[in-house]
């Protein structure tokens, strides 16, 4: 290395010899010192995925045990985060037992739920002795658990995709929610008797005075927004359109099958009539299209 260093006028006459001598060597090992015809061809590495790899992973051995044990979910039917788990268990062709959860009266919120899911929201899912909460975490793990329809692509590009178009569903709690209760649970509550005047006296015991505020004030009409009624309407069309432009030319969100992107869209979209916020038929024709397609799936209809 060091004589290699050297710039070759300065190399003494032993060190160009030793150059020469390993040289002379290494074409030898490699085969390149010997006549044309008799020369060994270079030894390549074998072929491997090199990682990280965008081929799919094995999946983990399950215990088929584990598969047996009893599926209860919390749940409501209103929930467009329950009604989401209740169609990946369909589609999984799975049983399970509802266990309901009076969400229009803030049940997610009452101490003896809020011992099963401390963040007090649907839906939440038992499985023999695990409990699983947060709607996208209890499909991934259903998902691993159960064969059937995948519905997270485990390549790395897919799976991205997936929880792109998942996050951008997320992103549009903050203005569905108060859209959700007004426009939804307040008519049903508003038809059962219960008003603002009265609603402390029907609300479950150990429910936080924060919460039971917020059910008084959306009975009252005025749901607090981070912006206003009419502005969160526009925000959620604008998301629209993104999905409009993701289902150009495809069936699906995310590859050539449906996947957990689809469902949980599905169930956003399936509520907006309620909600005041109309899919346009010239703005949004691939979205209803694709909306039309997954509703004619057994698994989607209730």
């Amino acid at each position: 290395s060091r004589t290699l260093r050297k710039p070759e006028r300065q190399r003494s006459l032993g060190e160009r010899i030793r150059l020469r001598v390993v040289r002379r060597a290494a074409l030898r090992q490699m085969g390149r010192d010997a006549p044309r015809g008799e020369r060994r061809p270079l030894r390549l590495p074998a072929p491997a995925a090199i990682p990280p790899s965008d081929a799919p992973r094995p999946a983990p051995p399950i215990d088929a045990a584990l598969r047996a044990e009893p599926i209860t979910l919390y749940d409501h039917p209103l929930s467009p985060h329950g009604r989401r788990i209740r169609i990946l268990l369909r589609e999984k062709g799975l049983d399970w037992h509802s266990e309901p959860i009076d969400l229009p009266r803030l049940g997610h919120k009452a101490s003896d739920y809020l011992a099963i899911n401390p963040n007090g929201e649907l839906p939440a899912l038992r499985h023999g002795g695990r409990v699983i909460v947060d709607s996208q975490l209890i499909a991934e793990y259903l998902d691993r658990v159960y064969a059937g329809v995948p519905l997270f692509p485990d390549h790395a590009f897919g799976s991205a995709q997936t929880r792109m178009w998942l996050a951008l569903e997320a992103g549009t709690h903050k203005e569905f929610r108060p859209l959700f209760w007004l426009c939804v649970v307040r008519p049903r509550l508003l038809e059962r008797g219960i008003t603002a005047d009265n609603v402390a006296d029907v609300v479950p015991s150990g429910v936080d005075g924060a919460h039971i505020d917020w059910l008084r004030d959306t009975l009252a009409g005025t749901p607090r927004f981070d912006t206003s009624e009419s502005l969160a309407r526009q925000i959620i069309v604008k998301k629209l359109d993104v999905l409009e432009r993701g289902l150009a030319g495809r069936d699906y969100l995310v590859g050539e099958a449906l996947s957990m992107a689809d469902i949980a869209w599905f169930t956003r979209v399936a509520q907006l009539p309620q909600l005041g916020v109309d899919t346009d038929r010239a703005r949004h024709p691939n979205l209803r299209r694709w909306f039309a397609r997954l509703r004619e799936r057994a698994a989607f209809r209730e």
